[in-house]
């Protein structure tokens, strides 16, 4: 697998997981112990790699704010019709101001 083989020796076990109808996959990588570089090496490796293979790195849980600068990657159009949508339902941008948009 691509992410094994990028994280290297750190990384002890990568287990894919995921909702197989909706064709969501979720990753967890354990290590003997936490460590920041594994981290730093992991996410834009694994979205960079998702977005190229067609994916998205969000789905029924958002993107989050740690993630926040790699929210549009493989959305296209998507994250237009939420700005759009946010600004419908919440044009005094009211509710979870400073989130996303």
């Amino acid at each position: 697998m691509a992410v094994r083989e990028h994280l290297g020796a750190q990384a002890k076990r990568v287990i894919v997981f995921g909702h197989m109808a909706e064709g969501d996959l979720h990753i967890n990588v354990t290590s003997d112990k936490y460590y920041t570089e594994l981290t730093a090496k992991l996410y834009p490796f694994l979205w960079e790699w998702v977005t190229e293979h067609g994916g998205s790195i969000s789905a029924e849980h958002g993107v989050g704010q740690a993630h926040r600068p790699y929210s549009n990657l493989g959305k296209g159009y998507q994250t237009e019709v939420a700005k759009q949508l946010k600004n419908v339902f919440d044009p005094r941008r009211i509710l979870s101001p400073y989130k996303m948009f």
